[in-house]
């Protein structure tokens, strides 16, 4: 089933593309444009899969389907230490004066990413207490979580995009308890201490709700290229995460230097043909491909 309204989101309050008669809402008029050119996708809800991404014209071999920016980038929950503006590894000389984390210099401390979460963290008692670069460290766990409520706070129509999708979140319980029972120490009891309860029960978030965000960025978001001496970063794309893996997928996916995603069509695909990725390179063995597709 086609989504009705928005092409991406499903909104009722859209617009018609003059050059393709695409549909979309205000807000994702700039991602069925790219370099002046009409995304020739659409999302299509399956009975079985979910959402998926469908064709909307045939598609030519290395034609560019879809470019896109992250709405959201953070550091994993679990990470060796880095800069919470440029994310560069640092090596601990240099820290926020106000909320204590680990960062390069002043200027990073005034990227959009951080001074959220350094608002919230220095107006509370709370602390990150960082020691081994080479280790990971549990006090970032909780940046996810400042970076997502932050999103809510500021993007009502972004976050409720994002929380569209599956969490796989009770299957992630069951299946990674020990992961799970991090989280809930290091992310969710430490947030508790970062905003009053008053507060948090205005973000609708009990632990059940807090842990559903952290599925859902684990489930959807992308691994972020950066070059050497940057750590681990994850982004997440909202139309991007509509894509299904396939061992066969017929399209290609490349994160550019800027967090740009490219997807493009590696062979011909046809109007009404689902589009699909890889969400892991051949090259790894079938059984760990197997454990990271679970």
């Amino acid at each position: 089933m086609l989504l009705e309204g928005c092409w991406l989101c499903g909104s009722e309050e859209t617009e018609t593309c003059t050059e393709c008669t695409g549909v979309y809402c205000t807000v994702h008029r700039q991602i069925h444009k790219y370099d002046k050119k009409c995304s020739p996708i659409r999302v299509r809800v399956d009975d079985e899969k979910g959402k998926c991404l469908i064709a909307t014209r045939d598609i030519k071999p290395l034609e560019v389907i879809l470019k896109e920016s992250p709405i959201l980038v953070s550091p994993y929950t679990k990470t060796k230490p880095l800069c919470l503006g440029c994310y560069r590894k640092v090596d601990l000389s240099f820290c926020c004066q106000n909320c204590g984390f680990p960062l390069c210099n002043d200027k990073c401390g005034l990227q959009s990413y951080h001074t959220a979460e350094c608002k919230i963290i220095a107006n509370s008692s709370w602390r990150p207490s960082i020691k081994n670069t080479d280790s990971i460290e549990s006090d970032y766990a909780v940046i996810l979580l400042l970076r997502c409520l932050h999103m809510k706070e500021e993007n009502t129509a972004f976050f409720n995009l994002f929380s569209s999708f599956y969490s796989h979140r009770e299957l992630r319980r069951v299946e990674n308890p020990e992961l799970w029972k991090f989280h809930q120490e290091n992310s969710v009891n430490v947030l508790r201490n970062l905003i009053p309860t008053s507060q948090l029960s205005l973000y609708k978030c009990s632990d059940e709700n807090l842990h559903e965000i952290l599925g859902l960025m684990y489930t959807n978001s992308v691994n972020l290229e950066v070059p050497p001496g940057y750590g681990e970063v994850t982004g997440f794309y909202p139309t991007y995460a509509n894509l299904n893996h396939s061992c066969l997928a017929n399209t290609k996916s490349v994160v550019r230097p800027d967090s740009t995603i490219e997807v493009r069509a590696q062979i011909k695909i046809s109007a009404g043909e689902e589009i699909l990725t890889q969400y892991v390179g051949g090259e790894k063995p079938t059984r760990i491909r197997r454990d990271i597709l679970r």
